[in-house]
């Protein structure tokens, strides 16, 4: 019973919750003298949150871009 209690919350968890959102954007760099363009994934709900979220760098390197 209580096996089948824990799978349903975890579904009904599951369901309910809602994706974040991927934002495109630019920013300055001084040290190649042009803009780069950087992806950022805002979990759902980040606008209207006071919450602080840990942040994760992911850096494509010198071959791909922020696609990848």
């Amino acid at each position: 019973m209580k096996l089948l209690l824990t799978l349903f919350l975890l579904l009904a968890a599951a369901l309910t919750s809602q994706a974040g959102r991927i934002k495109t954007d630019t920013i300055e760099s001084k040290v190649l003298g042009e803009k780069v363009v950087y992806n950022i994934y805002l979990p759902n709900g980040f606008d209207r949150s006071t919450k602080q979220y840990p942040v994760v760098y992911l850096l494509h390197g010198l071959t791909d871009d922020y696609h990848d």
